[in-house]
């Protein structure tokens, strides 16, 4: 049974408790995936919370080869049934994983975009994170929003930069894929907050092995 905490953290946006399926199906939205996407893929989490998404993997019998991260795994991600599933670990730290063919980081830029973190330990981090790619291999990371004007928040910004200074050291290709339009009450735009109509993505990232 989930934690108080946990329900607290699940509610969304209309007041109703998000379920694992819930939750895998925003996961699908967010980060345009179709469920032929997962099949039989090596799939992993970066920063995945209470594992939902990779559980529904498993228990969907997708694929066998699912995998989560978080320095403060939660829920039923600690449950011994997930143990090899699993990893409470700082991903800035080093990835276990290897050969993976989908990385996604949902609702999660602000790992990227530590507090004490500078560009270029942003761009170090995404290179790690490029390194255990399979060839064929892609990074998704949701949301990626900006207004429609073509304005960015403060750290979409941020990691905009860090995105450019990556594709200088690394031999990449990446998109940014239009999934939706939402309206917000508050953004920080130019150190003032604004109500605005906002443009969400996923950013694709992958290794550009058709220059070699």
């Amino acid at each position: 049974m989930l934690s108080e905490k946990i329900v607290a953290e699940r509610i969304a946006e209309g007041g109703v408790e998000k379920t694992d399926q819930k939750i895998f199906e925003d996961y699908l939205e967010k980060l345009d995936l179709k469920e032929k996407n997962l099949r039989d893929k090596t799939i992993l989490d970066l920063g995945c919370f209470d594992g939902a998404f990779i559980r529904t993997c498993l228990d969907r019998n997708l694929t066998q080869e699912a995998y989560g991260m978080d320095r403060e795994l939660r829920g039923e991600a600690e449950d011994e049934t997930y143990e090899d599933n699993f990893y409470k670990a700082d991903f800035h730290k080093g990835i276990p994983i290897q050969n993976v063919d989908l990385v996604i980081l949902r609702k999660t830029l602000h790992l990227l975009l530590q507090e004490e973190s500078n560009l270029e330990s942003t761009v170090e981090t995404l290179a790690k994170i490029l390194d255990v790619l399979s060839p064929s291999g892609e990074i998704r990371i949701a949301p990626s929003v900006r207004t429609l004007l073509g304005k960015y928040t403060d750290n979409q910004g941020k990691f905009n930069r860090a995105m450019e200074r990556l594709a200088e050291i690394k031999n990449i290709k990446y998109e940014f894929v239009p999934v939706g339009v939402r309206a917000l009450e508050r953004i920080d735009i130019g150190n003032a907050e604004k109500r605005v109509v906002m443009l969400d993505s996923v950013l694709v990232i992958k290794n550009n092995t058709e220059a070699e």
